[in-house]
């Protein structure tokens, strides 16, 4: 069960923000690089891919339906600890533009139709993902998924699935990652909680539709 968090629990501010990340949303020509994570696995990183991150954030704070969730824990139900919205990039293009144009470059790279954006929002150090490797990972094979975070600069950690040492990405606002090969299948990741105050954090998180079956 979910419900559309009211204003008073979003963010419509950034903390103390950079002066270039307050303009007008402006992505640059798409040059990551790629980390080899080993078992056919990588991710591709970008520093800036975009510009005028907290202008972007405070829109799709804005514009984007989030909502709470709870989730079964022991035996309990307990409250999940970020806010989230799903909806199809036309959808979230069509009042945000931006965001069309990032699916574009993202499929034009990987070859992939991006048709799918998530927006995790999370609104302070107590706000978190466990871990966990993408459910598109268990019926498609080598499935590309793209992240941009957007706001306090928080890490990103993969590991090998099941457990093991871990490798940290700390993504500030503008930074694009995409995982592709094997990651899904190989290794999984999260956003721990932070042990100081922490300003809100956005991802955006681009996913492709599955392959058509041939009739």
């Amino acid at each position: 069960m979910s419900a559309v968090a009211p204003p008073s629990e979003r963010c419509s501010a950034i903390a103390q923000p950079a002066l270039w990340s307050m303009q007008e949303p402006i992505v640059l020509e798409l040059a990551p690089e790629r980390v080899d994570l080993g078992d056919g696995a990588w991710v591709d990183t970008m520093t800036g891919f975009v510009r005028g991150g907290d202008t972007l954030m405070d829109t799709l704070v804005n514009t984007v339906p989030l909502s709470t969730g709870r989730r079964p824990m022991y035996d309990n139900m307990v409250d999940v600890p970020r806010l989230s919205g799903h909806l199809s990039t036309a959808v979230v293009g069509s009042s945000v533009p931006v965001i069309s144009e990032i699916a574009a470059m993202l499929g034009d790279r990987y070859q992939k139709a991006f048709t799918r954006v998530g927006i995790n929002l999370y609104r302070n150090e107590r706000d978190s993902v466990a871990w966990h490797a993408d459910k598109i990972g268990r019926i498609m094979h080598q499935p590309v998924i793209g992240l941009v975070s957007l706001g306090a600069a928080r890490p990103f950690l993969l590991r090998p699935l099941g457990g093991g040492k871990s490798r940290k990405f700390v993504l500030g606002s503008g930074d694009l990652l995409v995982m592709g090969g094997n990651c899904q299948h190989r290794f999984e990741h999260a956003v721990p909680k932070q042990t100081h105050p922490t300003a809100p954090r956005l991802s955006i998180t681009f996913r492709h539709e599955l392959p058509k079956m041939k009739s």
